[in-house]
């Protein structure tokens, strides 16, 4: 497991800063390396949306209090990518939806929060913004109404750019999802980690691997690249080599 080296701190500007510059430079790397675009992960529990949520952001400068306050941390990251590649190679991943547990949980203020990062995102010209639908159970919670595929509908009328959703998502709900213009694309991750074909079986109708979420973040290539594309055998997901690995042999 994580183990926690030290006890976490509060930014300071100096470090905000730095990191606004890390973020570029990281872009920068991505682009001489050949990458086609970069995405922004501005949701979930990482840095950025810790800046955004307000039960994380105890901040009393000009980052915390208001939600623009809140927000500038994403924009200005967002600023400094932008020097390094054009608006329509760069993309965004952010939303309410986070793993209510711990300080992550949704409050009043965090449809708001979504819907003014949406809506000022809409003026960037982005190649897309990724939007998450439900991650955990919300019932009870402030964002309720927004469960199931309610915070795709509710979104697409913020932000009338390319829209990407995902989570919970099989290729026949979201050709239906595509068909209303409740969004313009779809992603898989999990379905693509289990099935390295995943597109040849969407296109053919084809069963897909069931993925084996035992072996995520593993130390092996199980459950990762071991999967069988179509027509291979599929009695066993695992090879004998994969197996010895998780598997000590006895004699």
């Amino acid at each position: 497991g994580t183990v926690i080296s030290e006890i976490p701190r509060a930014m300071t500007k100096e470090d905000i800063k730095r990191t606004v510059l890390d973020f570029k430079n990281a872009s920068r790397v991505a682009h001489d390396a050949g990458f086609d675009g970069v995405q922004l992960q501005a949701g979930w529990v990482y840095l950025i949306n810790q800046f955004l949520h307000e039960t994380t952001n105890h901040r009393t400068d000009e980052y915390g209090g208001t939600i623009e306050n809140r927000s500038s941390f994403l924009f200005e990251v967002l600023d400094g990518v932008l020097e390094v590649w054009p608006s329509q190679r760069i993309g965004g991943k952010t939303g309410p939806m986070i793993n209510e547990l711990g300080a992550f949980k949704a409050v009043d203020s965090t449809l708001a929060v979504s819907e003014y990062v949406y809506e000022k995102l809409g003026s960037y010209n982005l190649s897309h913004v990724l939007l998450m639908r439900q991650m955990a159970d919300l019932t009870g919670t402030p964002i309720e109404a927004l469960s199931g595929d309610a915070v795709i509908h509710h979104f697409r009328k913020c932000y009338l750019g390319s829209l990407i959703v995902n989570v919970g998502i099989n290729a026949e709900h979201g050709a239906q999802l595509v068909s209303e213009g409740a969004t313009d694309l779809v992603a898989f991750g999990r379905d693509y980690i289990a099935n390295p074909d995943l597109v040849e079986r969407i296109a053919r109708g084809a069963a897909l691997n069931s993925g084996r979420p035992e072996y995520y973040y593993g130390s092996s290539a199980v459950g990762y690249i071991d999967y069988p594309f179509l027509g291979q055998e599929t009695s066993s997901h695992v090879s004998a080599e994969a197996q010895a690995l998780v598997e000590p042999q006895t004699t």
